[in-house]
């Protein structure tokens, strides 16, 4: 049997939350039987944000749909910074990004 809740949160115009949590119960297993992920997006003009956390644990057993591997947790963070330039006419926008990925 599957259990889950999720959640989409937008607050003004650039910033969204995406969550959910998920457990399930299977029979001959017990514990460690929880999926989960939080995500933050803040996408404004000058400075961008990503950063997410994913977990799955080892006994999380979904039956109803595909899970590639369990028992990880990820994350990734990714920061951005796109300047207008007033000076440089030629150029509209510059874009900077850094990202970091783990597990």
């Amino acid at each position: 049997m599957a259990y889950a809740i999720d959640g989409a949160f937008s607050f003004f115009s650039n910033l969204n939350i995406n969550t959910f949590l998920a457990k399930t119960t299977t029979p001959g297993r017990r514990g460690d039987d929880a999926s989960g992920r939080v995500q933050l997006d803040y996408n404004a003009d000058r400075y961008g944000v990503q950063i997410e956390r994913l977990t799955v644990q080892e006994n999380f057993n979904p039956e109803i749909g595909y899970v590639r591997r369990s028992d990880f947790t990820k994350h990734f963070a990714m920061f951005r910074f796109s300047p207008r330039p007033k000076r440089f006419a030629p150029v509209k926008k510059f874009a900077y990004e850094g990202a970091t990925t783990g597990m």
